[in-house]
């Protein structure tokens, strides 16, 4: 497999006190990485239960769905990152993972050091999470090199709608044969592609980005207003932008 390159994007790391855990949640398109400091809490999906203690790390991708269960109050850490494309097409899967040795210190150093050492910290904690992921994960994410860079395209234009045209021209091909290719290695067109993309996007800023109105989220993310980000919205994660807001944050 060639070397493949990632940054992550931090969007939530804490650990706290945490005396319930709500069961119901919506799809969320970030990875998730927990740590409980004591046994008590636990997580299913489909009919796999892990149970959480101070040995192991629970990593979940994105758009992963499961629930989760707490019989006692503890300290929970927890990571909710992106690692940009292909790492986040990983789905459906939750690795349980051995804790580094002094896990505590460590997790010390992410939440209450500042800069380098808290960066260390959590790249230490990353890293080693996903050494421990068998390589056969990712070796179906790595896509033509044309794909990859009309990706990149995506990634860097998640603020507005780019039509076909424009990544043909930017990879020489026909847009008729870009179309093709495009969904024959990713196996949808990349319209919709670019719109999950941008729904994603939206999902995080209207989690991790409380002070942006639902009006600026959908400016954001390149939909012509509030409700044609709902309508989009809707269909990707089955509930209005304002409820989705609500359920993860409460």
């Amino acid at each position: 497999m060639p070397p493949l390159s990632f940054y992550a994007d931090i969007h939530l790391l804490k650990f706290r006190l945490i005396k319930h855990w709500g069961r119901k949640y919506p799809s969320l398109p970030f990875w998730r990485l927990w740590w409980n400091d004591r046994p008590g809490g636990s997580v299913k999906m489909g009919e796999t239960v892990y149970h959480l203690t101070q040995e192991t790390l629970l990593l979940i991708p994105p758009h992963t769905p499961c629930h989760r269960f707490l019989n006692t109050p503890l300290y929970h850490f927890y990571c909710h990152f992106n690692l940009g494309l292909p790492w986040d097409l990983v789905r459906n899967r939750i690795f349980e993972l051995a804790a580094p040795p002094h896990i505590e210190s460590i997790i010390a150093d992410a939440t209450t050091q500042r800069d380098t050492v808290a960066q260390f910290a959590t790249g230490e904690i990353l890293m080693g999470a996903f050494r421990q992921i068998p390589t056969h994960i990712f070796e179906h994410l790595v896509f033509d090199e044309r794909i990859q860079i009309a990706i990149s395209h995506m990634e860097a234009n998640i603020h507005r709608h780019v039509p076909n045209s424009e990544f043909a021209q930017l990879l020489h091909l026909t847009a008729n044969t870009f179309v093709r290719l495009f969904k024959s290695q990713t196996g949808i067109s990349p319209q919709a592609f670019h719109k999950q993309m941008r729904l994603d996007r939206a999902a995080i800023l209207l989690t991790q980005h409380t002070h942006m109105t639902i009006e600026e989220v959908a400016e954001a993310t390149g939909f012509y207003d509030r409700h044609h980000l709902a309508r989009a919205f809707r269909k990707r994660y089955a509930y209005s932008p304002a409820t989705y807001r609500r359920l993860v944050r409460k």
